[in-house]
């Protein structure tokens, strides 16, 4: 940085633009700092940073909010300054931890952010998203790094877009949309006092997990977890195919997606008429399909669960989101009757999927090896506005779909990892694995048998593949 700079001046405050680099200073003033343990949320993801470091940029969650036209440079930082002041998770860093350990949260009561300025032109949504990636995306971050990079991508020198690369230890996908929401209510020029008011702050949260209801919550969900096992044992890809062969077959860990038009729309209709949420057909087509192919006829999946049920989470920029455990005694069904034996227990997914990492290990695993010993897949269904096809491929006729391999993954800790997104309308499908555990020619088989089950589930009581 050069001592050059000019000041704009508003609402109080002075931002710095650095013109040598780009980079302008965004002050905030908190209501309060401190330091304290932290959140259940905050340690499961720490640990999973931890153990993929440093292929950890793929963690961090994006913030793309358009800036309307007529508002300036110092109007854009000045929002900057609002919700990092308004929210505490923006400004706490992480101290400690390292060697297995875990980190507590520091809230910085006052500070400055750095804030990138950049030229964009006037690319394209993906675009957008690509230079996000360019600008804020970190790997291997030391502990104490910010939990948020901020950036300004300009046109033609006006700001067009306030960006961010938010840490997952910062937000969840939730809190990421409700950030957003915030974010283009004050950049339109919506008064802060129209905002939500705050109940619950990360320092806040982890005090409640501490407290007795929530010794009482985590006492649940561990009893819910043993329960569970008992009931339906781990049975998904548990023993490696050929290790030898595969542990040197690169992609190690290959990754394809299947793009389909028009299927959200048969998985409404059919939620419609068995009475049940979307999300209960997309897990019994997933767990059909995942027990066809590991030749199973009984399984437990990890369900990830957005945990906004208590009051105190509904508008909480934080991260919450951890995995709950569906178990299904039998995959023999119909479809449709599957779906009516998934409902019920989705229902109960909440009583298993909030949890303190340490005290969740020591049950899966009584001889303490290894730091996640059996938390090694997910299902994750996402119900989201944002259209499901990729720019890049052109949308086929209602009930078509298009199915491509991705980039492999650079590391993971689970055996396989499966990703539904829905608009409501399409549906994409995306599908990982360690191909010791799941052979890579069954990665397609089996995302085109869930796509087939969703396809036909609004037509017939489907046969489970």
């Amino acid at each position: 940085m050069t001592d050059e700079k000019r000041t704009l001046a508003g609402s109080g405050r002075e931002h710095r633009v650095f013109e040598a680099d780009s980079t302008v200073e965004a002050p905030f003033t908190g209501a309060r700092g401190g330091r304290a343990t932290t959140t259940w949320g905050q340690r499961d993801t720490w640990l999973t940073l931890e153990a993929n470091r440093p292929h950890t940029a793929r963690f961090q969650v994006p913030l793309l909010v358009e800036v309307p036209a007529g508002r300036s440079l110092r109007d854009v930082l000045g929002v900057v300054s609002q919700v990092t002041e308004r929210h505490e998770g923006l400004r706490t860093v992480f101290v400690g931890g390292g060697d297995g350990g875990v980190p507590d949260q520091q809230v910085l009561r006052s500070g400055t952010l750095p804030v990138r300025v950049a030229e964009a032109g006037r690319p394209t949504a993906p675009e957008v998203t690509r230079l996000v990636a360019d600008l804020t995306a970190r790997a291997g971050t030391p502990p104490a790094d910010r939990a948020v990079d901020f950036a300004v991508l300009t046109r033609g020198g006006a700001p067009a877009w306030l960006v961010a690369s938010l840490s997952h230890l910062t937000v969840d996908a939730v809190a990421a949309d409700l950030l957003a929401q915030e974010c283009a209510h004050l950049l339109k020029g919506g008064d802060a006092a129209a905002l939500p008011p705050i109940v619950n702050q990360p320092l806040d949260h982890a005090a409640f997990e501490q407290s007795p209801r929530g010794r009482a919550i985590l006492d649940t969900a561990l009893a819910s977890w043993e329960k569970g096992l008992r009931e339906v044992p781990w049975s998904l890809f548990r023993t490696p195919v050929d290790a030898e062969a595969e542990a040197d077959t690169e992609p190690r860990y290959p990754c394809v997606s299947l793009y389909s038009k028009g299927t959200g729309t048969r998985v409404r209709k059919a939620a419609g008429a068995l009475g049940v949420s979307p999300s209960a057909v997309y897990l019994a087509a997933a767990a059909a399909a995942l027990g066809r192919a590991a030749e199973v006829e009984s399984c437990s999946l990890v369900i990830t669960c957005s945990n906004r049920w208590l009051p105190r989470t509904v508008g909480y920029l934080g991260c919450v989101a951890q995995q709950g455990l569906l178990t299904l005694p039998a995959l023999g069904h119909s479809l449709h009757g599957l779906v009516r034996e998934v409902w019920p227990r989705v229902l109960g997914l909440p009583r298993t999927s909030m949890w303190d990492p340490a005290s969740l290990y020591r049950l899966l695993c009584p001889s303490g090896q290894g730091t996640r010993p059996a938390l090694d897949q997910y299902v994750n269904v996402l119900q989201e506005p944002d259209p499901v096809f990729p720019e890049d491929i052109a949308e086929p006729a209602d009930g078509d779909f298009v199915l491509r391999e991705n980039p492999p993954i650079a590391s993971t800790l689970l055996r396989f990892g499966l990703n539904i997104r829905t608009d409501g309308g399409d549906v994409a499908i995306r599908f990982f694995s360690d191909r010791r555990y799941v052979p890579a020619h069954l990665q397609e088989q089996i995302v085109l048998n869930i796509h087939a089950l969703l396809r036909d589930c609004a037509d017939q009581d489907v046969r489970s593949l």
